[in-house]
């Protein structure tokens, strides 16, 4: 009797929601793997990654050009570099899941039209997400001592995330929220890579993940809630257009900062969604 409950309760949560129908509302029972969302990064893969596709696209958007950031402003080797972003990342996604718990555990319930990133999350009880943000909390600082990346600065910019991420999840109006998604973008970029770089050369970095990362995906963002109306938003010619237009820009960038990672940076996104662009004209099923 007790390993039945053990294995129905805490290694799988069984929750029935209400599901619309034609014909009304009916029961529906899906179960959430507890237990699997405590390993870190777990949430954020359950939530985002569909398929192989999406593991590919922020593989090549966000951790391969992180790396070479950090491999472009020290003297890592690229292996090292990797690692040490590796580092970087889990520290991050553990305080990033956390603003995830909070969003899709509390804030949902007090919007119209929430936005769920795992099913039926929202049902579950109060003090199992509780438990969850402990051990985020807890993994974080474990982290930190014993990769000794804790600077000061890191962790004032964690701070900085989390006041960001509290005020993105409550705050109701889009044309400002969007605002907040700037600060979230911005920082998903930049805080694996913190502990590795000086703050001199954020000058260099900043404006470079501005133009190339955080542009791109604040017009993404806008266009999904309905602020802009961008109808090609997602073909493959127009995210080609996009960086390819962004090229004058981040030369005069480069030039000003006297530093060609703002152009290399633009380049690689270039070369990226030309891949995509001629697998969707080319190779994709008619």
């Amino acid at each position: 009797m007790l390993k039945k409950i053990t294995k129905n309760y805490f290694f799988i949560l069984k929750r029935e929601p209400l599901e619309k129908t034609d014909s009304g509302y009916s029961l529906s029972e899906k179960p959430i793997a507890f237990l699997a969302l405590f390993i870190p990064a777990a949430y954020f893969f359950k939530s985002r990654f569909k398929d192989f596709s999406t593991f590919i696209f922020h593989a090549c958007y966000e951790w391969l050009p992180g790396a070479f950031c950090i491999y472009s402003f020290s003297k890592y080797s690229y292996t090292e570099a990797a690692f040490a972003y590796f580092n970087g990342f889990l520290a991050f996604i553990a305080l990033y899941e956390i603003g995830y718990f909070v969003n899709d555990y509390y804030a949902v319930k007090k919007e119209s039209n929430p936005r769920l990133r795992v099913s039926n999350f929202h049902l579950a009880d109060e003090w199992e997400v509780l438990l969850l943000i402990t051990a985020r909390v807890l993994f974080f600082f474990g982290l930190l001592y014993f990769t000794s990346i804790g600077s000061l600065t890191f962790l004032f910019f964690c701070f900085l995330l989390c006041v960001v991420f509290a005020v993105h999840n409550f705050l109701q109006v889009p044309g400002l929220k969007f605002l907040t998604f700037i600060g979230l973008a911005l920082f998903r970029f930049l805080l694996p890579l913190i502990p590795f770089v000086h703050l001199k050369q954020l000058q260099v970095l900043l404006p470079a993940i501005l133009v190339n990362y955080v542009l791109y995906r604040m017009i993404n963002y806008m266009e999904s809630k309905g602020i802009l109306q961008i109808p090609n938003r997602k073909a493959g010619w127009y995210k080609f257009s996009f960086y390819l237009l962004l090229l004058p820009v981040n030369l005069f960038v480069s030039v000003v900062f006297e530093s060609n990672f703002p152009f290399w940076l633009n380049l690689y996104f270039l070369a990226f969604w030309s891949i995509y662009f001629l697998k969707s004209k080319y190779f994709s099923p008619a």
